[in-house]
């Protein structure tokens, strides 16, 4: 890769319900008062694959923050995350020293 190289996942993210200590949110996907923070049921698309990934592959959906611990193993970092409506795309570059 080089400097200048993008990596982009296209995956659904699972959203905490609520804000947790030392969990970064974005705040392009965070809901209004008074709804969860992560839509409550208008979310439930992710939840239930999130299941099936468990039940057929014995495997799960990711969140925000194990998605940066993966890229930071690559020697990657975030960049960006994009809202697909349902799904996100995330978006990775080197890290720089």
């Amino acid at each position: 890769m080089g400097p200048n190289s993008r990596v982009l996942i296209h995956d659904c993210m699972l959203f905490h319900p609520i804000q947790e200590p030392g969990v970064e949110t974005f705040e392009v996907n965070k809901a209004p008062e008074p709804m969860l923070l992560n839509f409550g049921a208008g979310n439930k698309t992710a939840y239930q694959e999130d299941l099936t990934m468990w039940l057929v592959f014995n495997s799960k959906e990711r969140t925000l923050n194990e998605l940066k611990t993966i890229g930071t193993g690559a020697g990657l970092i975030v960049t960006k995350v994009y809202d697909l409506a349902g799904t996100m795309a995330v978006e990775f570059r080197i890290a720089q020293d």
